[in-house]
């Protein structure tokens, strides 16, 4: 490309100049506009609970085994901040179908956690369904 007459481009100072202006308008607008927060205020409409709240079972994948069977993989979200919850295995924590206890936890650890357990289910599951039943705080 040739250019013919230069002092119709902006020089390189200029750009980073103008691009500059240009971004920090643009940040401005974005906060005034609610389109982004400052990090100084994002957290305070965050709502945290220390205790008393649930907990909710959560399906976090699955794999298969060499024998040609499935691992379900759970965890849960215990919505207190600082609380850890018991539920034994029974009525309030139990699978369904078949037994009622299939390694899931019966201590609840405070915030979500990933992957705490594996269900085993036969290669040929298909679609049938498995459910975890967590009841705490008298919620399911």
């Amino acid at each position: 490309m040739v250019i013919r007459n230069p002092s119709r481009f902006a020089t390189v100072e200029k750009m980073g100049l103008i691009r500059g202006r240009a971004l920090r308008y643009c940040a401005c607008a974005a906060i005034v506009l609610g389109v982004v927060r400052p990090a100084s205020t994002a957290g305070q409409n965050r709502l945290v609970h220390t205790s008393g709240q649930t907990v909710t079972p959560s399906f976090d994948g699955w794999f298969k085994n060499a024998d040609g069977s499935i691992n379900l993989v759970f965890g849960y979200f215990n919505r207190n901040h600082d609380q850890s919850l018991d539920v034994p295995i029974g009525s309030d924590n139990k699978f369904t179908p078949g037994s009622d206890d299939r390694g899931q936890p019966t201590h609840f650890l405070p915030q979500r956690q990933f992957g705490v357990f594996v269900a085993v289910v036969p290669g040929d599951f298909g679609k049938q369904t498995v459910t975890w039943t967590l009841t705490t705080q008298g919620q399911a």
